[in-house]
């Protein structure tokens, strides 16, 4: 998923911003998110990584987005979740 992020976010034009919203945010605190993308390339103005209270995350995933996502799977991917990209106008 984040190579295709990042290649969108060099192909798309500029107006177009992109969110990563992490869904294991035990692990993956704002220092982690921060040199996750730092490392994978992120164009800082274009594209934000996201963390907040697990509960909150999961039901923007499944309620509010409605996609897959499941705790309990294997332990280096604690959680399954869904691989599709959502595009989310101003409406």
């Amino acid at each position: 998923m984040t190579d295709a992020m990042r290649s969108l976010q060099r192909w798309l034009p500029s107006a177009v911003q992109f969110v990563s919203i992490t869904v294991d945010p035990k692990r993956d605190t704002p220092e982690v998110l921060s040199r996750y993308a730092a490392t994978n390339g992120a164009i800082q103005s274009r594209w934000r990584f996201l963390t907040g209270e697990q509960t909150a995350i999961e039901h923007l995933v499944k309620e509010g987005f409605r996609l897959s996502y499941a705790p309990g799977g294997d332990p280096k991917e604690p959680i399954t979740h869904s691989v599709r990209f959502l595009l989310v106008d101003q409406q």
